[in-house]
């Protein structure tokens, strides 16, 4: 519907096309005697041609009508990681200030995890030049000694100065589930779907990591050992650790976290676009949007 002096159409619109060339050449083809032609046949395909109701999705309260070229390339509510080489890379350590000085954060995501030897989920570093990373952060899955475990882990070279995990047994069933970290300056805290568990470690150094590696979704960026397989959804960034874990865990449905101003909020499938080999999945809160790697 066209605002302003115009009237609005009362009727309906199909195969709608646009081309940023000059077809004139090509009208008959794209008429086709009267019957829709497949577009994408043509010497010069449409930039973009959306097909309206063939590929329409209802996503309440609106439908979305993709362009065709992502009619059978859209994950609408979550990014399956292959456990091979799949990331996200979202933003870099000078625009994502996540994990910084204070300590304090809330991290929250949902994943369905497949069972595997050690998952790199999430990470963010500084690198020296030498491949060794200096500052930043890491949260994984293990598999240590027939222990499953959720796994925090913030850096400063050589050592590694906080480890904070928790150990669940039930994180590998193929279900999702809700995961909560929160930093209070001192310590990291666990919440499993609105259950908090018991961690360790002590955080004795804070920072949001140097130019060098991005932050990571799904595998860590520059290092290919241990990616994730499994599932991720409604991956959020805090600064603060103030927000309830039931608020967000909200009985087990995602909710719309506008309201508790996340740094950065990746709805993951939802909204995302598929273009030339690559995923752009959009910040809903921010500028930070995520572009995939080998997905």
């Amino acid at each position: 519907i066209m605002e302003g002096e115009w009237t609005p159409l009362g009727g309906l619109v199909d195969e709608v096309a646009l081309w940023k060339t000059d077809e004139t050449s090509s009208v008959e083809d794209i008429w086709n005697l009267g019957t829709p032609n497949d577009l994408s046949l043509l010497a010069t395909p449409p930039t973009n041609w959306y097909r309206m109701g063939d590929n329409g999705a209802y996503k309440s309260p609106q439908w979305l009508i993709p362009n065709n070229e992502n009619k059978d390339k859209v994950s609408n509510y979550s990014m399956d990681f292959d456990g091979i080489n799949d990331k996200l890379i979202v933003g870099d350590t000078s625009s994502f200030n996540f994990v910084h000085e204070t300590g304090i954060f809330t991290m929250s995501y949902w994943l369905r995890l497949r069972d595997h030897a050690a998952i790199n989920i999430i990470r963010m570093s500084g690198n020296n030049g030498a491949g060794s990373v200096y500052s930043g952060f890491q949260f994984d899955y293990v598999n240590d000694v027939g222990q499953k475990q959720l796994r925090m882990i913030i850096t400063k070279s050589p050592q590694v100065v906080i480890v904070s995990e928790t150990t669940t047994n039930a994180i590998t069933d193929n279900d999702w589930h809700n995961v909560i970290v929160q930093g209070d300056g001192t310590n990291v805290f666990f919440t499993i779907d609105g259950v908090t568990q018991t961690g360790s470690g002590t955080m004795a150094f804070y920072g949001t990591g140097d130019a060098g590696y991005p932050l990571s979704l799904g595998s860590v960026n520059g290092y290919t050992p241990n990616p994730m397989n499994g599932n991720l959804d409604e991956v959020a960034f805090f600064n603060t650790n103030l927000i309830s874990t039931s608020t967000i865990y909200n009985g087990g449905i995602p909710k719309d976290l506008t309201a508790l101003s996340p740094l950065a909020w990746y709805k993951m499938g939802e909204n995302a676009t598929y273009s030339a080999g690559v995923w752009t999945v959009p910040d809903e809160v921010g500028a930070n949007d995520g572009s995939s790697v080998n997905m």
